[in-house]
Order: C-alpha cells, then structure tokens, then sequence
C-alpha cells in the first residue's frame, strides 16, 4: 500500500532524494566517519530545503486558488 506522501506533488522528488542518500550511506566505508557526518549534514540541508519547498508551494496553491475565486466571483 502506498502512503498519503508518494502520491503528492513532492512524493517522487521526495522518495528519490530518499533512496539516493540511503544508497550513498550504505555504500561508504566504517572506516570514514567524518565523510559519514559530512554526508549526514548535506542530507539533513537536502531534506530541510524540500520542507520549504513544500510549505512555499502549498502557499503558492492557496493564494492561486483564493485568486481564481475572487475572479471568478
């Protein structure tokens, strides 16, 4: 069953970004902690910045949306 997410206008771009920094994470050596951090920083950035995506884009909607009734009415 697919969550209330994957079907958003952000799942995919979000479910990608996802699998990628899964894969990257898997894929680095024990032996390398601080490139580790480094990549745990830019996915916490990565994932922050889709969160002000999303919140900028719900507000674009809304106001397109309050628009469109003010002119249409």
């Amino acid at each position: 069953m697919k969550s209330a997410m994957s079907n958003t206008i952000l799942g995919t771009p979000i479910n990608r970004l996802h699998r990628a920094i899964g894969r990257r994470i898997r894929s680095i050596n024990v032996l390398y902690p601080a490139k580790m951090l480094r990549i745990a920083i830019v996915a916490s950035v990565l994932y922050f910045g889709v969160a002000v995506l999303a919140i900028g884009m719900a507000i674009l909607l809304a106001i397109a949306d309050a628009v469109r009734c003010v002119l249409l009415f």
